[in-house]
């Protein structure tokens, strides 16, 4: 039977490895006794205790879920029975008033049907519109708690609200990165984040495919480089000058010319308590001069609101052709061509053909990739 002290590692310890919650909760269902622990997370409304999230152990049954999506049905979440109190609080079915008897067997009667019986539950208020919940449930026909599970249940429900606190901090902070991390991965320019010990800590899509024609990376494309993979060869190389001299940098790789610019990342936007890194970070962004303009003509017919031949002939300028290339390339006379360039300058208030192109690449359209 595991002991109380590991029973609160794996609480706090859920903040690292989320796995280790249902290991506290299989915990207190042993040292009780129980059939059952479940852990609810509550948002406090007039009316009721709202489910927002619930954790169980690996007896919790999966019917369970159903009985969430239903939690209003559920007599024991009302705000009548459950008065806000900073201390811990008590819930019982037997303590529950007469009126809602009838609610309460039909409760039970659902619950039976996946083996859960006597419930005593403990809960405890985060703040004036949230609180944690920890429910036990005996077998159906095995009986009641005694005061040792109400002894456990007090002793654990302080420790519950701090180290659900930072484990939901910790769920937030990790999805903010996965955020950050979607977001570049969307971006057309190709980019990577390394540190001054050749260390990759993130290669966006973009730069993943140029890297690999490149040949500065290894990896099949369908993969992810994995964070903290170390740079080697020329990329290393590129990594740790980018880390010494900020700003533009040109070089040839597989006989083309690769143009890479740095920029150191600093810690000032680390969250409270994060630690610094051991080694400087930075961010490199690549081109090639051979790579075209990620536009695409219906992108700029929309965001322009031109006509589609228009959109036609700025994806051509953009892409390098003058109006005689565009003409040839396309069927049509020279004439039309230019009929359609000034219709095109009027429309966008441009001057210069060199307008139209610098209008269009400077706009949001060749930011993210493609599929997006």
């Amino acid at each position: 039977m595991m002991d109380t002290a590991l029973i609160l590692s794996d609480l706090y310890g859920a903040g690292y490895k989320s796995s280790r919650l249902a290991g506290a909760l299989n915990g207190i269902r042993d040292k009780t006794g129980a059939f059952c622990a479940t852990l609810y997370w509550f948002r406090r409304t007039p009316d009721a205790l709202h489910i927002m999230r619930q954790e169980g152990c690996s007896n919790t049954p999966h019917a369970l879920d159903g009985a969430r999506r239903h939690g209003f049905e559920n007599p024991r979440t009302l705000s009548a029975v459950n008065p806000y109190d900073e201390d811990v609080q008590w819930l019982e079915d037997s303590a529950l008033p007469p009126q809602l008897n009838d609610r309460i067997e039909r409760w039970q009667a659902m619950l039976a049907e996946v083996q859960m019986g006597t419930f005593l539950g403990a809960r405890i208020a985060c703040g004036a519109q949230y609180e944690l919940g920890l429910a036990l449930h005996a077998r159906v026909g095995g009986g009641g708690f005694d005061n040792t599970a109400r002894s456990l249940l007090h002793e654990l429900m302080p420790h519950v609200r701090e180290s659900m606190g930072l484990l939901e901090q910790a769920e937030r902070s990790h999805h903010e990165k996965d955020a950050v991390s979607s977001a570049i991965n969307k971006l057309n320019c190709p980019l990577l984040i390394g540190d001054a010990d050749g260390r990759i800590m993130h290669v966006n899509t973009a730069g993943r495919q140029l890297l690999e024609e490149l040949r500065l990376l290894p990896f099949d494309s369908a993969q992810q480089v994995p964070c903290g993979h170390m740079a080697s060869g020329n990329l290393l190389h590129i990594l740790l000058a980018g880390v010494e001299n900020q700003g533009p940098m040109e070089l040839r790789v597989q006989q083309r010319k690769l143009l890479v610019h740095a920029m150191p990342l600093n810690d000032d936007g680390m969250a409270q308590g994060e630690q610094a890194p051991t080694a400087p970070r930075v961010l490199l962004a690549f081109s090639t001069d051979d790579v075209m303009p990620a536009v695409q003509t219906e992108q700029v017919r929309r965001y322009f609101s031109i006509t589609p031949r228009e959109a036609n002939l700025l994806v051509g300028l953009c892409n390098g052709l003058d109006p005689a290339s565009y003409a040839s390339h396309e069927g049509i006379s020279i004439h039309t061509a230019r009929s359609q360039l000034k219709n095109l300058m009027a429309k966008m208030n441009a001057r210069r053909q060199s307008d139209l192109v610098r209008m269009t690449l400077s706009s949001p359209l060749g930011i993210f990739q493609l599929s997006n």
